[in-house]
This record gives C-alpha cells, structure tokens and sequence, in this order.
C-alpha cells in the first residue's frame, strides 16, 4: 500500500518591493507612471501580487506600470508594496515623493527710480517668480527711443530668482527714453520643474539731462597793479537740454599775478569756496531749464 502523504512550506519571511522608474522631481506634467517589481524567497515574481496608494488614498491592488492622471499641483507622494503567496506583505512600501508645478513662471524688471530722471543708470534688477536657469545676458536687450544700445561691457549677476544688470552708467549717458525688456521667446529660461518663461517683461524710463554753456569776460583785458577786475560768469542751457540742472559746482582759476577779493562775488556767500585761491570754487543751487544766470566777481 502507498501511504497518503501531504507536503508543505512554511513561510514567514516577508517580500521586498522595489521601483523602477519614477516621474522627474519637480515636474510640470501632471502624469506620472510608476514601473515596479517584487522579490521573494519562496513566491516568484511572477506570483506577486501588488498593492498601490497616492497620497492620503488606502492601498489598492495594482499592476505594474501604475500611472495617474490630471493631478494637482503640489506635493504627492505614491507608495507600493509587495504579497507572496503566504499573504506575507511588504512592511516598507516603496516610497516615492515628488511635486508638480505647472504655475506660470513670471519676470519683472524692476521699475528705474526715479522715473523719470535727470542722471544715468548703473544697474537695473531683473526678479522672477521661481528660481531658474538658463537666464543670459543675451535674453536681454536695451533700446534708446528707436536704437538699439549694445549692452557692451555690462554683465548681469545673480542666481535663484533675483538677478541685476549692471555697467549700464556709459550706455544711459545720453538723454533719452530708455527701454530694457526680456524676450521669452528664443530664450532658455526654465524653473526648476521646466516651465519657460512665460511672456516677455520690460520696463521704461525717460532720462533728462541738462546741456549747458558756459562763458566768461573780463572788464579789462590789460588791468594795472593794483587795479580792480571785474569777471562775469554766465551760465544757460542749450537748445539740446531737457532738464533743470541741480546742484552745481563751477571751479575757475585766476590769471598769475591776481588774487580774490573776499566777498566781491555776486552770489551769497555760501555758494563761494576761497580757500585753494586762486582756484575759486562756486556753487549753484539750480538752473531751470530754459534759464541762464550770470555772476560777478573781483
């Protein structure tokens, strides 16, 4: 006779899960797939089963590649696990966290202050709204009325999100209404998840600058010792000025042989420096634009 027999397998050792391909992070695509596989001491792969969660949801059974579609922005998180056929069940799910940012990325050129003005600009700052990459100085570029102005020499500094282009003193020297502006288009300006940059940014401002003449005569043009002279200063704008002139210095040097007499100048005495004589210094509060002035001194 054949004895009845029965075999069997005890198993209480527990499957491992592992992932295979993840979505990026961070990323603009509200898609993820998940690719995944299992491994046991007892169960072959191909008898494992799965079990997949998103987020705050209970695990559910799952096949791999699992995927997802129009998720919301922010942070996710998707965990799988493994069962053999004992029903042991993987204790440490295989965890993968990433966050999705679809929001527009932005650029502003910060308003030139004051605007407008009566002096050149040295830098301008250039924000974003997310950190990027790929921002170059070739992304940017810097118009006077209906011409172009070669960004020569000036550079552009930062990282993350705040960014400044400087050495702008030499190109905004000329009176003008200056135009800075950041083409999207063409550029290679991305966030971190890749979204480009999503429309162009610039700003304006008009700059005002004085153009003057100066002039000076002289009473006598062959004084004796001892004699009095009479100098007269004027002081306009040409036709060419567009803006009141502030806080001027005027240096004059005296002819061998003459000195200053103090107090002899027609402007208060504030406004006149003897000290270096006979380099006279004098100084003026303002010239408004269409005016001239005239001074005297001895």
């Amino acid at each position: 006779a054949t004895p009845a027999s029965h075999s069997w397998t005890v198993d209480t050792v527990a499957p491992n899960t592992t992932l295979l391909t993840t979505p990026a992070n961070p990323t603009n695509s509200k898609a993820a797939s998940f690719s995944f596989t299992g491994s046991d001491n007892v169960t072959v792969a191909a008898s494992l089963l799965f079990a997949c969660k998103l987020d705050g949801a209970a695990f559910a059974a799952c096949t791999s590649p699992q995927s997802y579609t129009n998720l919301s922005d922010g942070a996710h998180t998707f965990q799988v696990r493994t069962t053999d056929a004992a029903g042991n069940v993987d204790p440490t799910p295989a965890t993968y966290s990433w966050t999705i940012d679809t929001a527009p990325l932005t650029a502003d050129i910060l308003d030139v202050s004051p605007d407008p003005r009566t002096s050149k600009v040295s830098s301008i700052a250039i924000l974003f709204n997310k950190a990027v990459t790929g921002f170059e100085l070739a992304d940017l570029s810097l118009r006077r009325n209906d011409t172009t102005v070669a960004l020569t020499n000036a550079t552009l500094t930062g990282n993350g999100a705040s960014y400044s282009l400087n050495g702008l003193s030499a190109l905004t020297a000329a009176a003008g209404t200056y135009t800075l502006t950041l083409t999207a288009n063409g550029a290679n300006i991305a966030d971190a998840s890749g979204n480009p940059l999503a429309a162009d940014a610039s700003d304006h401002f008009p700059i005002h600058l004085p153009h003057l003449t100066l002039s000076k005569s002289v009473d006598d043009l062959t004084p004796q010792p001892g004699q009095l002279v009479t100098f007269t200063v004027t002081l306009a704008h040409l036709p060419s000025s567009t803006s009141t002139a502030h806080d001027l210095l005027l240096t004059d040097t005296l002819p061998a042989g003459l000195h200053y007499l103090t107090g002899s100048a027609s402007l208060p005495a504030g406004q006149v420096d003897e000290s270096d004589d006979p380099l006279l210094r004098f100084q003026l509060p303002a010239l408004p634009l269409g005016n001239a002035t005239s001074f005297t001194y001895q």
